[in-house]
């Protein structure tokens, strides 16, 4: 008997429908394959594991809706890590409640929105002996802080892939979502 997870459903989902339709881009009607998709989601885990991501690391992320944040989310599992998942219409004070809260360790982002207060969550944390790394998604038209890692798809291309990632187990936790508090 096996044992089921979330990361486990997606990595099966991505061998077992290799050669079909994962992901239509409306912008330009490019498709990409379950196996095209699963080699772009384990070249970003890789990179994210070479900037310390690891299993229960906490990554938090605020992307607009795009391919990056499929693409993204899908690695931060790929990596065993807790996934944070922000909505970039969030306001300044629920986003620096999550942060806080969901202790985050990473941040990934592709909006202008919330930069100072990721600065303010980065400083913060600074002061209190801990570190946390920022991931400035390019092509978003932004100019992230000196303090952010900016990156682009195209750099990640050249990382060297990990060999193999870690395993979720039934206990470990996959994503802490916040809800909006009506």
């Amino acid at each position: 008997m096996s044992i089921e997870t979330i990361q486990g459903y997606m990595n099966k989902a991505l061998k077992r429908f290799e050669e079909h339709p994962a992901v239509t881009f409306m912008s330009t009607n490019e498709t990409l394959t379950y196996r095209e998709l699963r080699k772009e989601i384990d070249k970003i885990a890789s990179y994210l594991v070479h900037l310390g991501v690891k299993k229960g690391s906490h990554v938090a992320y605020l992307i607009p809706n795009s391919i990056e944040f499929v693409l993204f989310s899908q690695a931060v599992a790929r990596c065993g890590a807790t996934s944070i998942p922000m909505g970039v219409k969030l306001g300044v004070r629920e986003v620096d409640f999550i942060l806080n809260d969901s202790d985050t360790d990473f941040v990934i982002m592709a909006t202008e929105m919330h930069m100072k207060t990721v600065l303010k969550y980065v400083n913060d944390k600074k002061e209190q002996h801990q570190s946390v790394k920022v991931l400035g998604l390019a092509g978003f038209n932004l100019k992230y802080p000196e303090e952010f890692t900016t990156v682009s798809r195209q750099e990640i291309q050249k990382v060297e892939n990990v060999s193999s990632f870690p395993d979720m187990l039934p206990e470990d936790i996959s994503m802490i979502s916040y809800t909006g508090g009506t």
